[in-house]
């Protein structure tokens, strides 16, 4: 990546800005002077000069008024430093729409894309082309000036995409610049983004099954803020866990005996079997062979007749998705539809009505996979006993 290129892109900050700067007697110094020692928690010192500060004295660095000209622009006032957002990035909190072999040892992480390596790679599943993200979030506000995308198209290619900050006042993601191609390798905006603790990157369309990124680079400056300043917790913007599920009616699995269509490496100490749907661990999986996809199943057998309400199912999405799956029940020794569905995010499903039974079953008809295999993370049923 072209990082020294990107790291002498400078910018004027106004007069007055740097009258205030010399009267308070603060240096100002770029991103690892604000960053350095922050492992207590507390807004890190800046430099050795700030060590004899008032408790509330704000600790100044190196932010633009958020409608400052973009470089080119600007012709007048003192030359100004754009800082590596992503200098220490053991502060920072790095996260993705999806994660290819996640929870594996190959897995693709987001973080990957930051680590400053071009040999490691972030990649999202396959067919989560269209609306897939990467995120970068920070313990304290930042503006963003550029960004670097060095991006690996070994099996395909963004076309439409978008960066964007994330606004707290009102909660949304907010694009700064988009794009129809990947062919630069820095892409200034034509004005900072305001303070944000988020930024991502928003793929509209590729050309291949996959977005795959090795290295994404930041530049721009930190905010103003006191001294004392608690570092910011990352909001999850996934939303992995099982939405609206009325827990207090969540049935334990005890007692009950699991089985399905097929499972993976069936009979090795890797098998994937349906046992694992049902271990209250959201990073084991049931799996079919290949080619198993069209009338797959996995099924609980509870021993005993129990009321239930509704479902919910968590799909790993690493080699396809399926797009049609219907719930059954066993009631009278045979097996009854009572819902049909095409999506299969982790949403609580209500059946229409409670029923009892002594079993429960997803069959899956279709779906979007190379392989042509299902995989389930976890299976949650509620009811009562």
């Amino acid at each position: 990546m072209k990082k020294n290129h990107c790291r002498s892109k400078t910018i004027s900050l106004s007069t007055a800005i740097l009258i205030c700067v010399i009267s308070l007697g603060i240096v100002l110094t770029g991103c690892a002077s604000q960053n350095s020692g922050n492992s207590d928690n507390k807004t890190p010192a800046h430099g050795d000069e700030n060590t004899d500060t008032a408790e509330n004295t704000p600790i100044i660095v190196t932010m633009a008024p958020t409608d400052a000209p973009a470089p080119e622009q600007e012709t007048n006032g003192p030359a100004k430093k754009y800082v590596d957002l992503l200098e220490h990035r053991e502060q920072l909190d790095f996260s993705a729409s999806s994660v290819e072999s996640e929870y594996s040892p190959g897995e693709l992480s987001a973080s990957l894309s930051f680590d400053g390596n071009d040999e490691t790679r972030w990649s999202s599943i396959f067919y989560d082309v269209e609306g897939c993200w990467i995120c970068a979030q920070f313990p304290y506000p930042v503006s963003v000036h550029s960004v670097e995308i060095n991006e690996n198209k070994t099996w395909g290619q963004m076309m439409d995409w978008e960066a964007q900050y994330y606004d707290l006042a009102d909660n949304t993601w907010k694009t700064i610049y988009s794009d129809t191609t990947s062919d630069e390798v820095l892409y200034e905006f034509s004005k900072d983004t305001p303070e944000t603790y988020a930024f991502r990157l928003l793929f509209l369309e590729g050309t291949g099954i996959t977005i795959t990124i090795n290295e994404i680079g930041l530049m721009g400056l930190f905010a103003e803020v006191p001294e004392g300043t608690e570092p910011k917790a990352p909001i999850n913007f996934r939303n992995d866990v099982i939405i609206d599920a009325p827990e207090e009616l969540y049935l334990s699995h005890a007692g009950w005996i699991f089985n399905a269509s097929s499972r993976e490496a069936e009979g090795t100490e890797s098998e994937l079997g349906p046992v694992l749907c049902f271990d209250e661990n959201d990073k084991t999986r049931w799996s079919t062979v290949f080619g198993d996809l069209y009338g797959a199943w996995i099924s609980a057998d509870f021993g005993k007749e129990i009321e239930v309400n509704g479902f919910a199912f968590r799909e790993c999405k690493t080699w396809g998705h399926v797009t049609d799956f219907e719930a059954q029940v066993m009631v009278g020794g045979e097996w009854k539809k009572v819902y049909s569905g095409q999506e299969t995010d982790p949403s609580y499903i209500e059946l229409a009505e409670p029923v009892k039974c002594t079993g429960f079953r997803l069959v899956f008809n279709d779906g979007e996979t190379i392989s042509e295999t299902v995989t389930i993370w976890e299976i949650s049923l509620y009811g009562r006993q």
